[in-house]
């Protein structure tokens, strides 16, 4: 058993079918949870790191209103049951002024809606496009059969 550790491709191999086991973990959880974490990034600007139904989902929402729930809210990670609505929709939130969509890949710029106020920007990567391309990936170096030395 040692020997099939031998060499830099079935050690990086292994660790790459962990984080695809990971992705996986998160595609497979986002059909029944919403994990969020959140970010300051500025006094009135917030970002967030979403899984959800859609894909892993990057929200940045910034110009919002001083007294909206959203900057008194939970900050850090959080775990909500999914909805019918999902988080990420920026049909959701607002008026989308950009919508791009292309094989679950998106892309969106909008103005929230009243009472919180203020611009959205989304970017969505399918969570079959993070585990896919790991699994594929650390097969590849697995399976791959060294030369022999001559």
């Amino acid at each position: 058993m040692r020997e099939f550790f031998h060499g830099w491709r079935r050690k990086l191999g292994c660790v790459t079918l962990m984080l695809a086991c990971l992705a996986t973990l998160f595609w497979v959880r986002s059909f029944r949870h919403n994990d969020e974490m959140n970010f300051w990034t500025g006094t009135l600007a917030i970002d967030s790191l979403n899984s959800s139904p859609m894909g892993l989902c990057w929200m940045s929402r910034d110009k919002l209103a001083p007294n909206v729930p959203m900057l008194s809210g939970r900050f850090g990670w959080v775990a909500t049951q999914t909805f019918a609505n999902d988080i990420c929709d920026p049909f959701r939130w607002s008026t989308t002024s950009y919508h791009f969509r292309w094989c679950g890949f998106q892309v969106a710029e909008a103005t929230i809606n009243p009472p919180d106020r203020g611009e959205l920007k989304i970017w969505i990567i399918p969570h079959w496009a993070l585990a896919l391309p790991l699994t594929l990936l650390s097969a590849g170096l697995i399976l791959w059969q060294p030369r022999k030395r001559t």
